[in-house]
């Protein structure tokens, strides 16, 4: 086994420590890549998921634990989201300029 490996599955076993919750999940390279809300215990299993779901574009992931109730509606999860999904999906917590360009995300 090779230490990334070692260090995956440490911090796997301490995810699963934690609750099950909503991750938001950004990916992009140089440009943005999407979107991905998923439910699971932490980060490392978030990223998992998406490859599980098929719907890992690629790139970095930067991602954050969403607070309870702040999740999108149903159709907006376990999905690839674009820019104007993503803007659907948050409403206004998403900003978008005129272009579709992803400005941030509140």
């Amino acid at each position: 086994m090779t230490e990334f490996q070692d260090r995956l599955k440490v911090a796997l076993f301490e995810e699963w420590g934690q609750p099950l919750c909503w991750w938001y999940l950004s990916f992009a390279d140089k440009e943005f890549r999407g979107v991905v809300v998923v439910e699971a215990h932490g980060i490392v299993s978030a990223v998992m998921r998406t490859h599980e779901l098929g719907i890992n574009p690629g790139g970095e992931a930067l991602g954050m634990a969403l607070p309870p109730g702040e999740e999108p509606a149903p159709e907006f999860r376990d999905k690839l989201l674009s820019k104007l999904e993503l803007k659907r999906a948050f409403g206004e917590l998403a900003r978008v300029d005129s272009n579709g360009e992803l400005q941030e995300i509140l």
